[in-house]
């Protein structure tokens, strides 16, 4: 559960910070400035509900992202998480393009105030940084798995 969590809150409301940042920045550009708004203020509110559903029920109860409800109408008779992991996936791809897009003009540096340029960098920073806490988790798991498997003392039991 506590990775679940930490995806939530390092990810998921990384990601709607994102969302909601660079539509505030194309405003100018109306539909597309308000869509990204619209879709980032969609994934706070799943956001938070997840958050104190996972605290007090130990699950979710909603999608992780509005782009699973996507899939689901993209694909109607694929399992839940395959609809899960195709919208997770593509809110992914497109909350890092965002980013990238970013990067790559110096919006960031130079149409942020100095709070929003605050608030970016840290859900860049925090992003990236449980990207590879994830990825060390993930693996110290599977290595304990496979020492379970062969009777091998697991790492964390070792001295």
């Amino acid at each position: 559960m506590m990775k679940q969590v930490g995806e939530l809150v390092f990810v998921g409301f990384s990601f709607a910070i994102f969302k909601l940042l660079s539509g505030k920045l194309l405003l100018s550009f109306s539909v597309l400035g308000w869509g990204l708004i619209a879709w980032g203020i969609l994934d706070v509110i799943l956001n938070l509900v997840n958050f104190f559903s996972l605290t007090l029920l130990r699950r979710r109860s909603v999608g992780v992202c509005a782009l699973v409800y996507v899939a689901k109408l993209f694909a109607p008779t694929a399992s839940k998480e395959v609809q899960t992991y195709m919208g997770s996936s593509l809110d992914v791809f497109f909350a890092l393009s965002i980013v990238a897009l970013m990067i790559a003009g110096n919006y960031s540096t130079t149409h942020f105030s100095a709070e929003e340029r605050f608030i970016w960098n840290l859900c860049t920073i925090v992003n990236i940084l449980w990207a590879g806490m994830s990825r060390a988790m993930d693996s110290f798991q599977v290595m304990q798995e496979q020492a379970q498997k062969s009777n091998l003392p697991s790492p964390s039991s070792r001295s």
